[in-house]
């Protein structure tokens, strides 16, 4: 009896698979390719893996279940980025490389074509999605990545390990935080991912993120902004005693920081 606000900010595999139930396998899966999981990037790096999302020959019963908690499918961190790119864009999904362009002997600049970019969800999706995502960090599983007066949009990942002969660990997992900085204009995305963990990835990886990016904020000289309200028609999430994925510890002086001002 959740509204999507909490069941995204407080981890709800129950409320996560409810709604994939509602939008079905065969308006899903497009969705997940349109964000560019399941397929190469533009990075051009040799050995680069396109994950796995399973074809429709490959769909069981459980797929509808396994697929949108992230334990039916595989990712690799850049695809993740990418798509937290293209919320942060407006819903505009940008393919990542990693060169813009060369210097050739003579000195002069050669800028690569900028890659095709598409639009993956409406503006208004976009920020209903960050208005959400906002919460994960305002009350829930990634409180550890509060950069206040910074505001952060993010997520928290906790996945299984599967094991060689089938099954998982029950030891050990591959624990993940992504997300950008700051919400209203978006300057920095950036993603944690720590392999074979006994901490979820509200205590693993979102402290190591919230770390990462307040540097690159003062490194780039990103100004905070003033928040702004969260989007119409969205519930703002709530806290929750207790937490499906345990909130990691918020990160030492940051959290009502007195000598930086909100624009």
């Amino acid at each position: 009896d959740w509204s999507i606000s909490n069941i995204i900010a407080h981890s709800s595999d129950i409320g996560t698979i409810e709604i994939a139930q509602r939008l079905g396998l065969p308006r899903l899966i497009p969705f997940i390719h349109s964000f560019g999981i399941g397929d190469l990037t533009d990075v051009g790096f040799p050995g680069e893996s396109a994950g796995l999302v399973p074809p429709a020959s490959q769909w069981s019963g459980t797929t509808i279940a396994t697929v949108p908690i992230g334990q039916g499918l595989a990712v690799t961190a850049v695809q993740m980025l990418a798509a937290y790119n293209a919320i942060a864009n407006g819903g505009v999904y940008i393919p990542p490389r990693l060169v813009d362009g060369y210097v050739d002997a003579a000195g002069k600049e050669h800028m690569f074509p900028s890659p095709a970019a598409h639009q993956v969800v409406s503006p208004t999706v976009a920020s209903e999605m960050t208005s959400m995502l906002e919460g994960v960090v305002r009350v829930g599983t990634g409180t550890a990545a509060n950069l206040q007066p910074y505001t952060v949009a993010g997520k928290t990942g906790t996945a299984l390990v599967p094991l060689p002969n089938g099954g998982y660990s029950s030891d050990d997992f591959v624990s993940s935080f992504a997300g950008f900085v700051p919400a209203e204009n978006p300057a920095i995305t950036a993603m944690v991912v720590v392999v074979g963990t006994h901490q979820y990835g509200a205590q693993a990886s979102a402290p190591v993120f919230a770390t990462i990016v307040r540097d690159a904020l003062q490194e780039l000289g990103i100004p905070p902004h003033k928040p702004a309200p969260p989007a119409a028609g969205v519930p703002l999430a709530t806290p929750y005693g207790d937490e499906g994925e345990a909130a990691g510890p918020a990160l030492p002086g940051l959290v009502g920081t007195p000598d930086v001002q909100v624009g």
